[in-house]
């Protein structure tokens, strides 16, 4: 059966005053929601979470706080979201749904690029950034001259080593990008094969794709649709020299003496002692 128009609009709830912006009267405005337009090179937003049910809280409950927009140049009545992708993500659905969004509350910036992806990170207040989408953040802001030293001390990051492992996942094949902002793939796993591959992302990408598989078959075996890949998954899959392999059959060995042939057992460990 084909939806019918609602005829309740959208709530519109009054804005947070959190900020100077926000207690300024003189930077909110309500725009039509078709003047709203996403650019896709700065958003940074890979996973939306649940955006059926947050876009039935913003039917019932309005939008509590205002987008953050842009004129966009040469343009007269056209807006880039520079905060706020999540909730015109759920407006956008309820469009399709139907439901008449009307005017957004939005608070009009003129903010420099850089100074757009500080706050974009920093102002969040709805569904987290993920460590890989703050990287894409991170790797827009080394573009533009910030280094990570700088990009630390102004996100207040406790630890360095945090700002390098967001770029490094920013660095990680598109086809990642999409499997770990799905939850096909978990981030730590990634970054763990990344690590013993001696960041090879060649490597350690044919290692996640062999992963990918083995998680596929063990969910099929357990009767679910998919399995989150984790480094357990990752754990049988790293290469091994026949010195390796010769080791753990000589472990193997000794796990249960009586039913080998003593003098091959001999002989092995003397192969295994010269090419080592």
């Amino acid at each position: 059966m084909a939806e019918t128009k609602s005829k309740t609009p959208v709530k519109k709830a009054a804005p947070k005053k959190s900020g100077p912006e926000e207690k300024s009267r003189a930077n909110l405005h309500k725009i039509p929601f078709k003047d709203l337009e996403v650019e896709p090179e700065f958003n940074k937003r890979l996973n939306y979470g649940d955006i059926e049910d947050f876009a039935h809280d913003i039917q019932q409950h309005g939008i509590i706080t205002p987008l953050r927009v842009q004129l966009i140049p040469k343009s007269k009545n056209k807006y880039y979201v520079r905060e706020g992708h999540r909730r015109h993500r759920a407006l956008e659905y309820l469009t399709k749904k139907g439901i008449e969004v009307g005017k957004i509350p939005c608070l009009i910036t003129n903010d420099t690029r850089e100074v757009s992806y500080f706050k974009m990170a920093s102002s969040n207040s709805g569904l987290p950034f993920s460590l890989l989408e703050r990287g894409l953040i991170y790797e827009e802001l080394i573009k533009l001259g910030f280094d990570a030293k700088e990009i630390q001390e102004r996100y207040d990051v406790k630890n360095i080593g945090r700002v390098y492992d967001a770029l490094k996942l920013a660095q990680s094949p598109k086809k990642l990008h999409i499997k770990m902002a799905e939850g096909i793939i978990s981030q730590t796993a990634v970054l763990q094969t990344l690590r013993e591959c001696d960041d090879n992302w060649d490597e350690a990408a044919k290692r996640l794709d062999g992963a990918i598989i083995v998680a596929t078959k063990q969910a099929k075996k357990e009767g679910k649709d998919s399995k989150k890949v984790t480094a357990q998954h990752i754990k049988g899959l790293v290469a091994k020299t026949p010195i390796k392999k010769m080791e753990e059959v000589l472990s193997r060995i000794n796990k249960a003496p009586d039913k080998y042939v003593k003098t091959r057992v001999e002989f092995l460990e003397q192969v295994i002692d010269i090419l080592s």
